[in-house]
């Protein structure tokens, strides 16, 4: 009798699917829940994800699943089953939330196809106080300054597109093009002088006698101009603060004598404002300076904010800073302090960066300050209380404010290269004194 002989340790084993046939679907159990059971609507079974305590299939009461993980994925279903109930019948009807900057098509002089569904703004102001005159065009990149030289009826105007432009106060159009050759970086008015800040230099021109004379002795571009006290005053990129004396008589532009240089900030000083017989200057150092504006001396350094400061404001017996860091805040006189020692008495935060402030006191000798934004809107607020009074718009973000005129002109000047003329309602408005 034949002995079988035994299977060797190397065979295989023969198994009923050895010959083709396919073995039998089996998952490895996974760990997650089905989010498929989590949204009520499991088909599979048994299913390789969880249900309920850890069986397969159907089964299994749903709990209150808490990971955000598992929370996502429902909510992305729920997504898809309110599109899907959309395609069917239709979208739900929803009210835009309005946003507070203007519809660029609308800006832009077309029609806006959405119209009052709209979410953003069709009129360029909010709160019913402004209303927009005219809006001059001409400039190619960001105006920097706006004044109105007396006696003249023009407004002037400077960019960063190397020129200062005249415009008619009774028609608008624009008289006079002055090409500086340079970027202004500032430009203030006095009397009928026109002083445009550019790299290095001042360039005073005499709206009335049409001298023009260059100031020199300026470290890099100058970012900010006052005048007070019969001296003009220039905040420069390598952090100094140049101070001329100007001529009693108007004509005389040889008269500008240098007065003297005030050093101390660490970086440009982009801000100066003059009140109460002092200068301050905001500093992209994040600092204030206090200055006697008899003898050019520095009497105190605030150290104001957490950015640059952008804007300087003398309001009665206060100071008000602003900064890129979204704060305004206000300075007043210490009560056991010698003179312009200051201490923080309020605080304010934005919802952006500030560029600009000044302020104007309504028909009602109310003080009003507006608050120029990065965000491009503008912000009225009333003084103490900070109370809004309205607020206006604009392309891009606002550089200067300047009053002027009859009937509760002011106009501003923006990053877009436009000029805009504005009414308040309000009549009489005045500039706040800066002394």
């Amino acid at each position: 009798m034949a002995t079988a002989m035994p299977r060797s340790q190397n065979s295989q084993t023969r198994t009923p699917w050895s010959r083709g046939a396919r073995p039998p679907t089996t998952y490895a159990k996974k760990t997650g829940v089905c989010h498929h059971w989590l949204a009520g609507h499991c088909s599979r079974d048994p299913c390789r994800f969880l249900h309920g305590g850890g069986g397969g299939g159907g089964g299994g009461s749903r709990p209150e699943v808490r990971h955000h993980h598992y929370q996502r994925r429902s909510h992305a279903y729920l997504r898809v089953a309110q599109d899907d109930q959309d395609r069917r019948h239709g979208p739900r009807e929803q009210q835009p939330q309005k946003q507070d900057k203007p519809c660029h098509r609308w800006a832009s002089g077309n029609d806006c196809a959405r119209g009052e569904n709209c979410r953003f703004l069709h009129p360029w102001s909010r709160g019913g106080e402004f209303s927009v005159v005219a809006q001059l065009h001409g400039h190619q990149e960001a105006v920097t300054g706006v004044g109105l030289p007396s006696g003249t009826g023009r407004l002037f105007s400077g960019s960063r597109d190397g020129t200062v432009r005249s415009w008619d106060c009774g028609t608008g159009a624009c008289d006079g093009v002055f090409q500086v050759g340079r970027e202004v970086g500032s430009l203030v008015t006095e009397g009928p002088w026109v002083f445009a800040g550019v790299p290095d230099a001042v360039k005073a021109f005499n709206a009335s006698t049409s001298a023009e004379f260059s100031l020199a002795g300026v470290v890099g571009q100058v970012y900010a101009m006052i005048v007070g006290n019969s001296t003009l005053f220039a905040g420069a990129q390598d952090g100094s603060v140049l101070a001329w004396r100007m001529p009693p008589d108007s004509g005389a532009g040889d008269l500008f004598h240098f007065a003297g240089k005030l050093e101390g900030h660490r970086l440009a000083v982009i801000s100066l404002m003059i009140g109460n017989g002092f200068l301050y200057s905001g500093s992209m150092d994040t600092t204030v300076r206090v200055w006697d504006t008899a003898t050019l001396e520095c009497v105190r350094t605030l150290e104001a904010h957490s950015g640059a400061v952008t804007s300087l404001l003398c309001w009665d017996r206060y100071l008000i800073s602003a900064s890129t860091d979204k704060k305004v805040k206000v300075w007043g006189q210490r009560d056991d302090g010698q003179a312009g020692d200051l201490e923080q008495v309020y605080e304010r935060e934005e919802s952006h960066g500030v560029v600009r402030l000044f302020g104007m006191h309504d028909g009602g000798a109310r003080p009003v300050v507006f608050c120029s934004c990065e965000d491009g809107a503008v912000r009225a607020y009333e003084l103490p209380s900070f109370a809004e009074r309205g607020r206006i718009f604009a392309r891009k973000e606002v550089r200067d404010i300047q009053t002027g005129g009859d009937g509760g002109l002011f106009f501003t000047g923006d990053d877009s290269g436009a000029v805009t003329v504005w009414r308040w309602s309000e009549k009489e408005n005045e500039p706040m004194s800066s002394s």
